[in-house]
């Protein structure tokens, strides 16, 4: 016997609510030194999301409240509860994507057959852990994976740097007017040399969507601070085909110093 759109619907989405506040009260959630660790996945029998949660304890309250402020902003800026209530602001994102899956089924109804039992399975995870840090950083690293259908799913993937005495974000805003210069733009260009590992700019441009390397501009994504240098992330099909997976080149802190500006330099604890 068919069943009806509406049938699997009601179903579903009790099948959600019910799965939801089990998985959330199931969920791996601690504090461990500096860090706040939650971790807990949410599923039915058609979709299915992952959370996990790394998150730094800053020594300032104020601080830590305008980084996860930061965060939720960053992920979409619905959450409006408590910043000290982590597993709630976790829980809220993964009842967000299991809501926006199910809203998705409404139109699988017209891509099958009507005689087919069969709905397409969605997956939205997300991912949040500790990086780099410093006595003055921290990087927080953030992926994203979304499954809606098709070849393939779609991974987002960037980080986020915030000064530890008052949580500010930390990104492009620490860059001085020099980056538009030629010496800057060798960098850029070497460093995706490197990525594609190709050996000349001629082979590099052949690599991307716009071949004209004068017109190279920086990721969407705002750079953050890793152990090697500051780190520039190109999302998929930002700058080049998905199979070139996520583009990124590192300018290492000794060719950094240049094109930081006071933010920046104090950031960094260089005195010029």
């Amino acid at each position: 016997m068919k069943r009806t759109y509406t049938t699997h619907f009601l179903a579903m989405g009790l099948a959600v609510l019910l799965l939801t506040f089990s998985a959330c009260n199931k969920q791996d959630s601690q504090t461990k030194g500096t860090t706040k660790v939650i971790a807990f996945s949410v599923g039915t029998e058609k979709d299915s999301t992952h959370i996990d949660i790394t998150l730094p304890i800053l020594p300032d309250s104020r601080a830590q409240a305008a980084l996860m402020e930061q965060l939720n902003e960053a992920l979409g800026g619905t959450y409006k509860g408590d910043y000290a209530d982590v597993d709630s602001f976790a829980r809220q994102y993964a009842r967000e994507r299991m809501a926006e899956m199910a809203e998705m089924h409404t139109d699988d109804e017209e891509l099958y057959d009507e005689d087919m039992d069969f709905m397409m399975r969605y997956e939205r995870d997300l991912h949040i852990s500790k990086g780099y840090e410093t006595d003055r950083l921290v990087t927080i690293d953030l992926q994203t994976y979304d499954y809606n259908g098709g070849a393939h799913g779609l991974t987002i993937s960037w980080g986020m740097t915030f000064r530890k005495s008052d949580g500010r974000l930390m990104g492009k805003n620490v860059l001085n007017n020099h980056v538009a210069d030629e010496e800057w733009d060798q960098l850029m260009r070497k460093g995706l040399m490197e990525y594609f590992e190709v050996e000349t700019e001629e082979a590099l441009g052949e690599c991307l969507f716009n071949s004209d390397l004068f017109e190279l501009t920086l990721p969407h994504t705002e750079p953050c601070f890793t152990e090697e240098g500051l780190t520039f992330t190109y999302q998929q099909y930002e700058i080049a085909a998905y199979a070139y997976g996520m583009p990124s080149f590192t300018i290492p802190y000794d060719k950094l110093t240049k094109y930081l500006n006071v933010t920046g330099l104090d950031l960094m604890n260089i005195k010029k």
